[in-house]
């Protein structure tokens, strides 16, 4: 068996240190020519194995995999997964700044080494692209949520998770959004963190067993405005395309149905959070095939 310069490379270096046995042998030859550093990454975040296994670290060295490099994971949620990942192949091709990997029905990872400065920005850039490509070249919507920064592929594991979570939280309550960091779901991540038994008694708490809000499609855009518009009454009636009047007629219509006075911070506050505990609700239930 032939194997790459890289592998024999580290072999002899860990040979010539006294650090490498038999068992290590037979783990890194593994990392041969069909080895792939997709292989590798599905191993790592499926937990098959460990990367502070000195073998396994070694292993990543072979396939040019930086122990110590700023991975991000994005979860890219399409139809069309093969498709994508042939089109998204032709810019993240070297193992050692990104891998595509599989994601599952209608999912494709992509695990990603930003540049060292401005992290952040580059990976909000990076989804973006992302988004874009996939709409331009496939007509096809696409939804992508990413990772915080894990620092080495030791903490790929935790960052997958995160970048799964992000696609959960964004389905939940910013169906609207195409691209989201995990650290940037806010109020919605809190949310979700609560469980779907304190939503409901949160729910039940306000507006009775039923826990349903009954908004009409009005009522919801109203609402939705006044909050983007910080509660301001002639901005949000100007973007309405209405009179100043009318919009507060239609706030004390909502004050009488729902008991809360919007314009007032702490009513406005419970009514989002009442709207986004009956959405998490609905995607549960959609989910459950209910």
């Amino acid at each position: 068996m032939n194997l790459p310069e890289r592998i024999r490379a580290s072999l002899t270096e860990l040979e010539q240190q006294g650090r490498i046995g038999a068992e290590e042998i037979r783990y890194i030859m593994a990392a041969v020519e069909e080895d792939s550093a997709e292989q590798f990454f599905l191993e790592l975040l499926q937990g098959d194995i460990r990367f502070d296994n000195a073998a396994v670290a070694h292993r990543a060295k072979a396939l040019g995999i930086a122990a110590d490099g700023k991975w991000i994971v994005y979860h890219i949620e399409t139809a069309y997964p093969e498709e994508a990942r042939e089109l998204l192949g032709q810019i993240y091709s070297e193992p050692e700044k990104a891998v595509l990997a599989d994601g599952g029905k209608n999912m494709l990872r992509l695990l990603h080494v930003p540049a060292q400065k401005k992290t952040a920005a580059q990976a909000k850039e990076t989804a973006e692209q992302i988004v874009s490509m996939i709409n331009t070249e496939l007509m096809e919507k696409v939804r992508v949520g990413y990772s915080d920064v894990a620092n080495g592929p030791e903490e790929l594991l935790r960052a997958d998770r995160e970048a799964a979570r992000t696609l959960q939280i964004m389905r939940a309550f910013y169906e609207e959004r195409l691209t989201a960091a995990y650290s940037s779901l806010g109020i919605g991540r809190l949310m979700y963190s609560l469980g779907t038994e304190d939503c409901e008694a949160f729910l039940e708490e306000y507006f009775g067993e039923k826990r349903k809000l009954n908004l009409s499609e009005e009522e919801q855009q109203t609402i939705n405005k006044f909050f983007e518009k910080s509660l301001n009454i002639s901005e949000t009636a100007r973007d309405l395309f209405m009179h100043r009047n009318t919009l507060v007629y239609h706030l004390e219509k909502l004050q009488k149905k729902t008991g809360l006075d919007i314009r007032r911070f702490d009513d406005a506050m419970t009514l989002k959070l009442a709207l986004l505990a009956e959405r998490y609700l609905e995607t549960r239930d959609k989910e459950n095939g209910e």
